[in-house]
């Protein structure tokens, strides 16, 4: 991607746009104008990111929004998202007993091996478990930035894997499933309230969307 301005056009603005619009930086037309309106949603978005805050889209910044410019191969189906719908309302089982569906997840899944305790956080493997078992590559890590390169770049779209970050630095794993407004989506995942469901989340928080790919 080229190093991009205040007073630049084109299909890298268009690009721009879309990505900032995604994680709720940018509110305005996506017009292939780098305006004083997209220079103030790059300088808010290198601010929240602790990059160089200087309103030019260079290399930090535009891999900090994970662009790379390919498209995703999306035929409308989701299969991945269809598997955690069917095992929403997993979870965790208080006291000093667990969830052997939670545990098996890690062991199974990924790469971070066995453990017997279901409250270790299990976003990131419960996506794993999804992937492969509907036929997408599985990346096997059991941490969220292990997502981070994975797949394709995506949109705010149903299916997309959103990675968010809280204020706090910690971090989760989402899946879309629909409510996507300007402001928030619903997200279907594991660990969220200690259990699979649907939760609702701000587009504020999104550090990265990325998209499912066949192995």
């Amino acid at each position: 991607m080229q190093v991009i301005k205040l007073g630049s056009k084109g299909q890298d603005v268009v690009t721009l746009q879309n990505a900032l619009s995604a994680i709720g930086f940018y509110k305005g037309k996506v017009d292939g104008l780098f305006g004083p309106q997209t220079k103030q949603a790059v300088i808010d978005f290198q601010i929240a990111k602790e990059l160089v805050v200087d309103g030019i889209v260079g290399k930090q910044t535009w891999t900090f929004l994970n662009i790379d410019n390919t498209p995703i191969d999306n035929d409308g189906s989701t299969p991945w998202l269809d598997w955690l719908i069917k095992f929403e309302g997993e979870k965790e089982i208080p006291g000093s007993k667990d969830n052997p569906w939670i545990t098996e997840l890690f062991s199974k899944y990924t790469s971070y091996g066995r453990t017997d305790a279901d409250e270790t956080p299990w976003c990131a493997a419960t996506v794993c478990a999804a992937l492969q078992e509907t036929g997408y590559k599985n990346p096997r890590r059991a941490d969220v930035l292990g997502f981070r390169n994975y797949g394709k770049v995506s949109t705010l779209i149903q299916g997309a894997l959103v990675g968010l970050r809280w204020s706090s630095g910690s971090r989760h794993i989402t899946t879309v499933r629909g409510g996507i407004t300007s402001t928030h989506f619903n997200g279907i995942g594991g660990n969220q309230s200690n259990m699979l469901n649907t939760t609702k989340y701000p587009r504020s928080s999104i550090e990265f969307i990325r998209w499912p790919v066949k192995p």
